[in-house]
């Protein structure tokens, strides 16, 4: 099926995880289609050496099992295909990996054709890779992000939520500076936004436009944004 996406080079093909680890090291593909059961150590043992090792390429889980989807994206799988596997599931899957391998380039080009147009030396927005394309949003109108797996839902002050095919680490990077801070791990705020916290609720309040949104985070995260806010 693969052989049918100009664009795809096959490097190979493994039958166990040892034997996928080496050709893993040695090819080092951009890509990797991956099967969780397998006898001896499974698709997670494969993931888990290869991080030790520090060479891993992006991951699409293929099986029959749909069971481990969780625990797919929880080692951040960049996708999950059932078999047998559909050809516009298939389709679908490369066609949003493009998208991610082109989004780091495109905001970079949009910078390009605003300076042209308009003289400046920066864009004030930044370019996110979706489903089905990219957007741009305006870092100030942002007002959280929630890790959804390997994806990150994107809420901005006009209630709209996107989901963005980046995790939430990868977004933070993109926003940067000292206006975001990381509460917890699921969940990335925009300090601008913030209208208070309860460590009794152990909960967050955040204003976007006319809407209050609340959040229900860790105790020691209050602690960590009590402490920076002194």
């Amino acid at each position: 099926m693969l052989e049918t996406f100009d664009d795809i080079s096959v490097l190979g093909t493994a039958s166990s995880a040892d034997e996928g680890i080496s050709m893993v090291l040695d090819k080092k593909p951009d890509l990797l289609f991956l099967d969780i059961s397998m006898p001896g150590k499974d698709g997670f043992d494969l993931v888990t050496e290869l991080k030790k090792a520090e060479t891993i390429p992006d991951i699409i889980f293929v099986t029959a099992f749909d069971q481990f989807a969780i625990q797919a994206f929880k080692v951040s799988a960049f996708d999950y295909l059932l078999k047998p596997v559909d050809i516009d599931a298939l389709e679908e899957t490369i066609e949003r990996y493009r998208v991610k391998k082109s989004g780091s380039n495109l905001q970079s080009k949009i910078d390009v054709l605003i300076e042209q147009i308009s003289g400046r030396k920066t864009f004030s927005k930044i370019t996110v890779p979706t489903r089905t394309g990219v957007k741009l949003f305006d870092p100030e109108e942002i007002v959280f992000c929630e890790a959804e797996g390997n994806y990150t839902l994107l809420t901005t002050t006009n209630g709209e939520r996107s989901v963005i095919t980046h995790n939430i680490g990868k977004v933070e990077e993109m926003l940067g500076g000292n206006t975001f801070f990381r509460i917890s791990r699921s969940y990335l705020i925009n300090l601008n936004h913030l209208a208070g916290f309860d460590r009794k609720s152990k909960s967050l309040t955040l204003l976007g436009g006319d809407k209050q949104m609340d959040i229900s985070v860790p105790l020691k995260a209050l602690k960590k944004l009590d402490m920076l806010i002194k």
